[in-house]
């Protein structure tokens, strides 16, 4: 549901962050695991995501694909949720 309103960019960006998990009864995108040889990495990486995850989820909303809760999810903590 992200991925198609996503820029080119910001698609690269969150592969590097997630992957695709479809070994559970639906696939959903998990957090890739942390290379602690790379921690300096991530953390600019995971600045950039938070600004990407809340635009999108408010697009979401706007087509209610998501509700106002998950929407909210993204806004209110600083964590990088899986989606």
């Amino acid at each position: 549901m992200f991925k198609e309103i996503l820029t080119i960019d910001d698609n690269i960006l969150i592969d590097k962050a997630y992957i695709l998990d479809e070994n559970l009864l639906e696939s959903v995108y998990v957090l890739r695991p942390i290379d602690p040889e790379k921690r300096d990495e991530w953390k600019i990486i995971e600045k950039e995501l938070g600004p990407i995850l809340r635009r999108v989820s408010d697009i979401c909303l706007q087509n209610n694909t998501i509700t106002q809760t998950e929407r909210n999810e993204f806004h209110i903590s600083g964590e990088i949720f899986a989606f």
